[in-house]
């Protein structure tokens, strides 16, 4: 469930962060209100924005005199949330389970590798939760690169410490990108992207006793459906067809010998 700090639309605080998640869940619950425009999530509350709140609350909350405002704890961003977890999931075509070659995510040296410590998969984290991906360690705005042929699943979402996710359909699997620096231009939900095509660049966690930049890279096998975050499913809180990336990433490193 997403949550505000501050509201959002006329007359709202219109935070960068809060913005961004309105903006993602308005888009999200589109299969609900086809006639909802598809809005740009750019972190701006500008008219079109404020327009779709409106017409979010007028259609699905009955309200005839609408606000345009997103309130923490208000009824919009519950039933904007109820809405977005209904979102129909898709589904990556199956292969024969055998993973095609792959592109190495990033094309620099790694700071550290990430089958060790806390970047490995698996690795513990608090309240008994589990590490769902690999961490590669790599400066901020490092470029990131597509490990298949693919299609962009969703527009690229707020995930961590003023970070981002992109989720991409690849050939063999789903890869979620995480913690990076934001959209780039061109690449949204339906964008068709090429093998070793750049997607992404590491992006900077908002974090003050932390100063490590990473490509958090999660993997799914595809054949399951909703949304990659499933915070009821432990221990890692993610959906049923988690993989390990480590097999992939390692049969990718192989063909680069200057990375780790």
């Amino acid at each position: 469930m997403e949550v505000l700090d501050s509201s959002v639309g006329r007359g709202g605080r219109n935070r960068y962060r809060d913005v961004i998640t309105v903006q993602n869940l308005l888009n999200d619950c589109r299969h609900a209100l086809p006639s909802l425009a598809f809005l740009d999530v750019d972190g701006d509350c500008g008219p079109g924005t404020i327009a779709a709140i409106e017409q979010f609350q007028r259609d699905i909350l009955g309200v005839n005199s609408p606000d345009g405002r997103v309130d923490p704890n208000g009824r919009t961003i519950r039933r904007l949330n109820e809405l977005s977890e209904e979102q129909p999931g898709e589904q990556a075509p199956q292969s024969s389970g055998r993973i095609g070659e792959c592109f190495f995510p990033v094309k620099r040296r790694l700071d550290a590798s990430y089958k060790d410590g806390p970047r490995r998969f698996g690795s513990n984290r608090s309240r008994g939760r589990k590490h769902a991906g690999c961490d590669l360690y790599a400066p901020a705005g490092t470029p990131i690169f597509a490990m298949q042929d693919g299609e962009v699943m969703r527009d690229v979402s707020l995930f961590y410490a003023g970070t981002f996710s992109l989720e991409v359909k690849h050939k063999d699997f789903v890869a979620r990108y995480c913690e990076i620096k934001g959209a780039l231009r061109g690449i949204k939900k339906g964008t068709k992207i090429r093998k070793g095509q750049l997607i992404g660049k590491i992006g900077k966690l908002q974090l003050n006793n932390f100063d490590k930049t990473m490509l958090h890279l999660e993997i799914y096998k595809g054949n399951a459906a909703g949304r990659l975050t499933n915070k009821n499913n432990l221990p890692f809180k993610r959906r049923q067809d988690l993989m390990d990336p480590t097999p992939i990433l390692d049969k990718a490193q192989r063909r680069r010998r200057n990375m780790r």
